[in-house]
Formats: structure tokens, C-alpha cells, sequence
């Protein structure tokens, strides 16, 4: 399942870098931070080489970033929100810190000697920025989150409140319609389409005559001879029928080659 998840967490983030909003912020940042040269990168470079400088380093850091955050936020989504955004940002703070310290170091190699408590404070603000930044995303991104209120597709209030988590999956059972969610498993009087009509707001693909996924429970996915099938992030697997590949794979649940 680790490969899975990593091919996951590969997949969302070449779909967020390749947003052009988020390409047009990142830039943004970076040539407002080259111009005005905060930390005494505009007193120690030159206009043009302190542009590159932070439009590189918000860049590395953005993706760097965004790997951490959406290799834990899965992990963590049933945990409390402090506990979400504290670990989430000392993460963030670890990790952009040792970047923009090495990358530092090798363009001031005199900074590591001479200027300890510059480095220090330098941390402790990017550590900071990291743990606000992570606490106001999460904020902001409670509501939207699965499972919470506002997010419920219809399809849930059919399901005993104690199974009603995020939706994973669907699949047909004789004149029945197995409704996975985190929670917990519930078989409905249903059929399969009358149950999909009642799946949103969440985003999804019905994959096969007898099966529906949600797009961010999909994990990977593996071939076994001709049979193609998609890893959920629960360990279960959904077979993909032939003519539905070609949909999986705009939608970004299979590999396009």
C-alpha cells in the first residue's frame, strides 16, 4: 500500500502544481519578496540574482510544502484539528528549514560560522510562518473536509449515523447497493444509479457496471493479466471494466500510458 499511496500522493500533486492560479501565485510571491529583499538579501544581492533567489526558493519551498501536506493530511484527517495543524506545520517547518538552510549555506558558506544566532532566528521564524500558515489552511479547509456537515452527500442520510464518513466506494450486490464509507459499510435498497445521483458534492467515477469510487480515496492501481484494478486508500480493490479505462484515466485514476 505504500506504493499506492505514494502514486496518490503523486497524482494531487501534479494536478495542484499544474493549476496556473497556483503557478501565478508562487511567481507572485517571489518577485514581490525579490523586490523587496526581506532578511538582508537586498543589502548582500544584486536586483537580478536576488529575483531568481526567491522566486527559487518559493518555488522549491511551495512543493516541498505541498508534498508534506498531502502526505499527512490523509493520515490525519480523523484526528482533531490542533492536533492536524501542529503536526502538520512542525513538519513543514522541519522540512523547509533544512532546504532553505542548505541552499543558504552553500551560497553564504560564512553564515554557518559567523552568524549562528541569525540562523537561529531565521528557524525559529520560518517554523512560526509554517505552524500559522498550517493552522489557518486547516481553518479554512474544515468545512470543506469530508464528512463534515456541509459536505454530506444525500446519499448518506440513508446510512446509520454511525457509519457516515467519507464515502469510499459503491458496489451493486444483487438488487442492493453497498454503500463504503470510513466508517463503515451499509447495504441499501438501491440501485446503483439512483445511489450515484446522491453522491455528490463528492467527486467521483462509476468505473464499472457494478462499482463507484471517490476520485480521493483511489490510492493506485495494478494490472493482473487483462484486468485492470484500482487500489482505495482502505486496501480494497475495484476492477475497472474495459470501457471504462479511458474515463478512469482522464479523470486521473489510472496512468495515461
Amino acid at each position: 500500500m505504500a506504493g499506492g499511496f505514494a502514486q496518490f500522493t503523486l497524482r494531487r500533486l501534479r494536478a495542484h502544481l499544474g493549476d496556473y492560479r497556483v503557478q501565478v501565485v508562487v511567481l507572485g510571491v517571489g518577485l514581490m519578496l525579490g523586490i523587496s529583499g526581506p532578511f538582508e538579501s537586498g543589502e548582500v544581492m544584486r536586483f537580478l540574482p536576488r529575483i531568481a533567489y526567491w522566486v527559487g526558493i518559493v518555488a522549491s519551498t511551495y512543493v516541498i510544502g505541498s508534498i508534506i501536506t498531502l502526505s499527512l493530511r490523509p493520515r490525519l484527517e480523523h484526528h482533531p484539528l490542533w492536533f492536524r495543524a501542529g503536526l502538520i506545520g512542525l513538519a513543514l517547518g522541519c522540512g523547509i528549514n533544512l532546504f532553505v538552510q542548505t541552499i543558504n549555506t552553500l551560497i553564504w558558506p560564512i553564515f554557518l560560522g559567523e552568524q549562528l544566532e541569525g540562523l537561529a532566528t531565521l528557524a525559529l521564524s520560518i517554523l512560526m510562518m509554517c505552524l500559522v500558515i498550517s493552522t489557518v489552511f486547516e481553518l479554512v479547509g474544515q468545512e470543506d473536509r469530508p464528512g463534515t456537515k456541509n459536505a454530506l452527500p444525500p446519499l448518506l442520510d440513508r446510512v446509520p449515523p454511525g457509519k457516515r464518513g467519507a464515502l469510499i466506494a459503491l458496489s451493486v450486490e444483487d438488487h442492493y447497493t453497498r454503500v463504503h464509507t470510513t466508517k463503515g459499510e451499509e447495504l441499501l435498497l438501491l440501485r446503483l444509479s439512483d445511489a450515484i445521483r446522491e453522491t455528490a458534492p463528492v467527486d467521483g467515477l462509476q468505473v464499472h457496471r457494478s462499482h463507484w469510487v471517490a476520485s480521493d480515496q483511489v490510492a493506485g492501481a495494478r494490472r493482473d493479466g487483462d484486468r485492470t484494478f484500482l487500489i482505495l486508500r482502505d486496501g480494497k480493490e475495484v476492477p475497472v471494466s474495459r470501457a471504462n479505462i479511458p474515463a478512469a484515466r482522464e479523470a486521473g485514476l489510472l496512468p495515461r500510458n
